[in-house]
């Protein structure tokens, strides 16, 4: 990932094969962190409605589990997905899910697990959120279609 980024071919097959093995296992943390892998390459550009279905099985994995941590992130990346999706109030309600579940002495390592905080992801695009529906209902439709000489 680090020389050729997340949407390489060799990190879907990596992340693919670490899905096997750990269904072998059954739920466990480390699928969860193999399903989040798989999230992130769809979602850079492959698949949003593959990335959306991964985005649901880390949240389900999430809740059989009981872990704080885990739905914490599932809900970031169930909203991340849902916002490029264009569903902008169910991706608002997961952010704002993410936001009261994160206790910033407990999750703050998830920064180096993840590459960014939780906490602060769901509450910046919170405001992505709000910004974009904020700006859709003080402009006219026309402001957002190109016209054509």
């Amino acid at each position: 990932m680090v020389t050729k980024g997340f949407s390489a071919p060799e990190v879907e097959r990596t992340y693919a094969r670490a899905r096997d093995l750990c269904q072998q296992m059954g739920d466990t943390p480390q699928l969860f962190q193999v399903l989040r892998g798989l999230w992130r390459f769809y979602q850079v550009g492959k698949s949003l409605q593959t990335a959306h279905a991964l985005a649901a099985q880390c949240f389900s994995l999430a809740q059989r589990l009981q872990d704080v941590a885990c739905l914490l992130e599932a809900h970031e990346v169930l909203g991340i997905t849902l916002y490029h999706l264009g569903e902008w109030v169910p991706a608002r309600t997961h952010f704002e899910q993410g936001m009261a579940l994160y206790d910033p002495q407990q999750h703050r390592s998830l920064a180096f697990l993840y590459g960014e905080d939780p906490g602060v992801a769901c509450l910046s695009r919170t405001a992505h959120v709000l910004w974009a529906c904020l700006a859709i209902r003080s402009r006219p439709w026309s402001a957002y279609v190109a016209h054509s000489p």
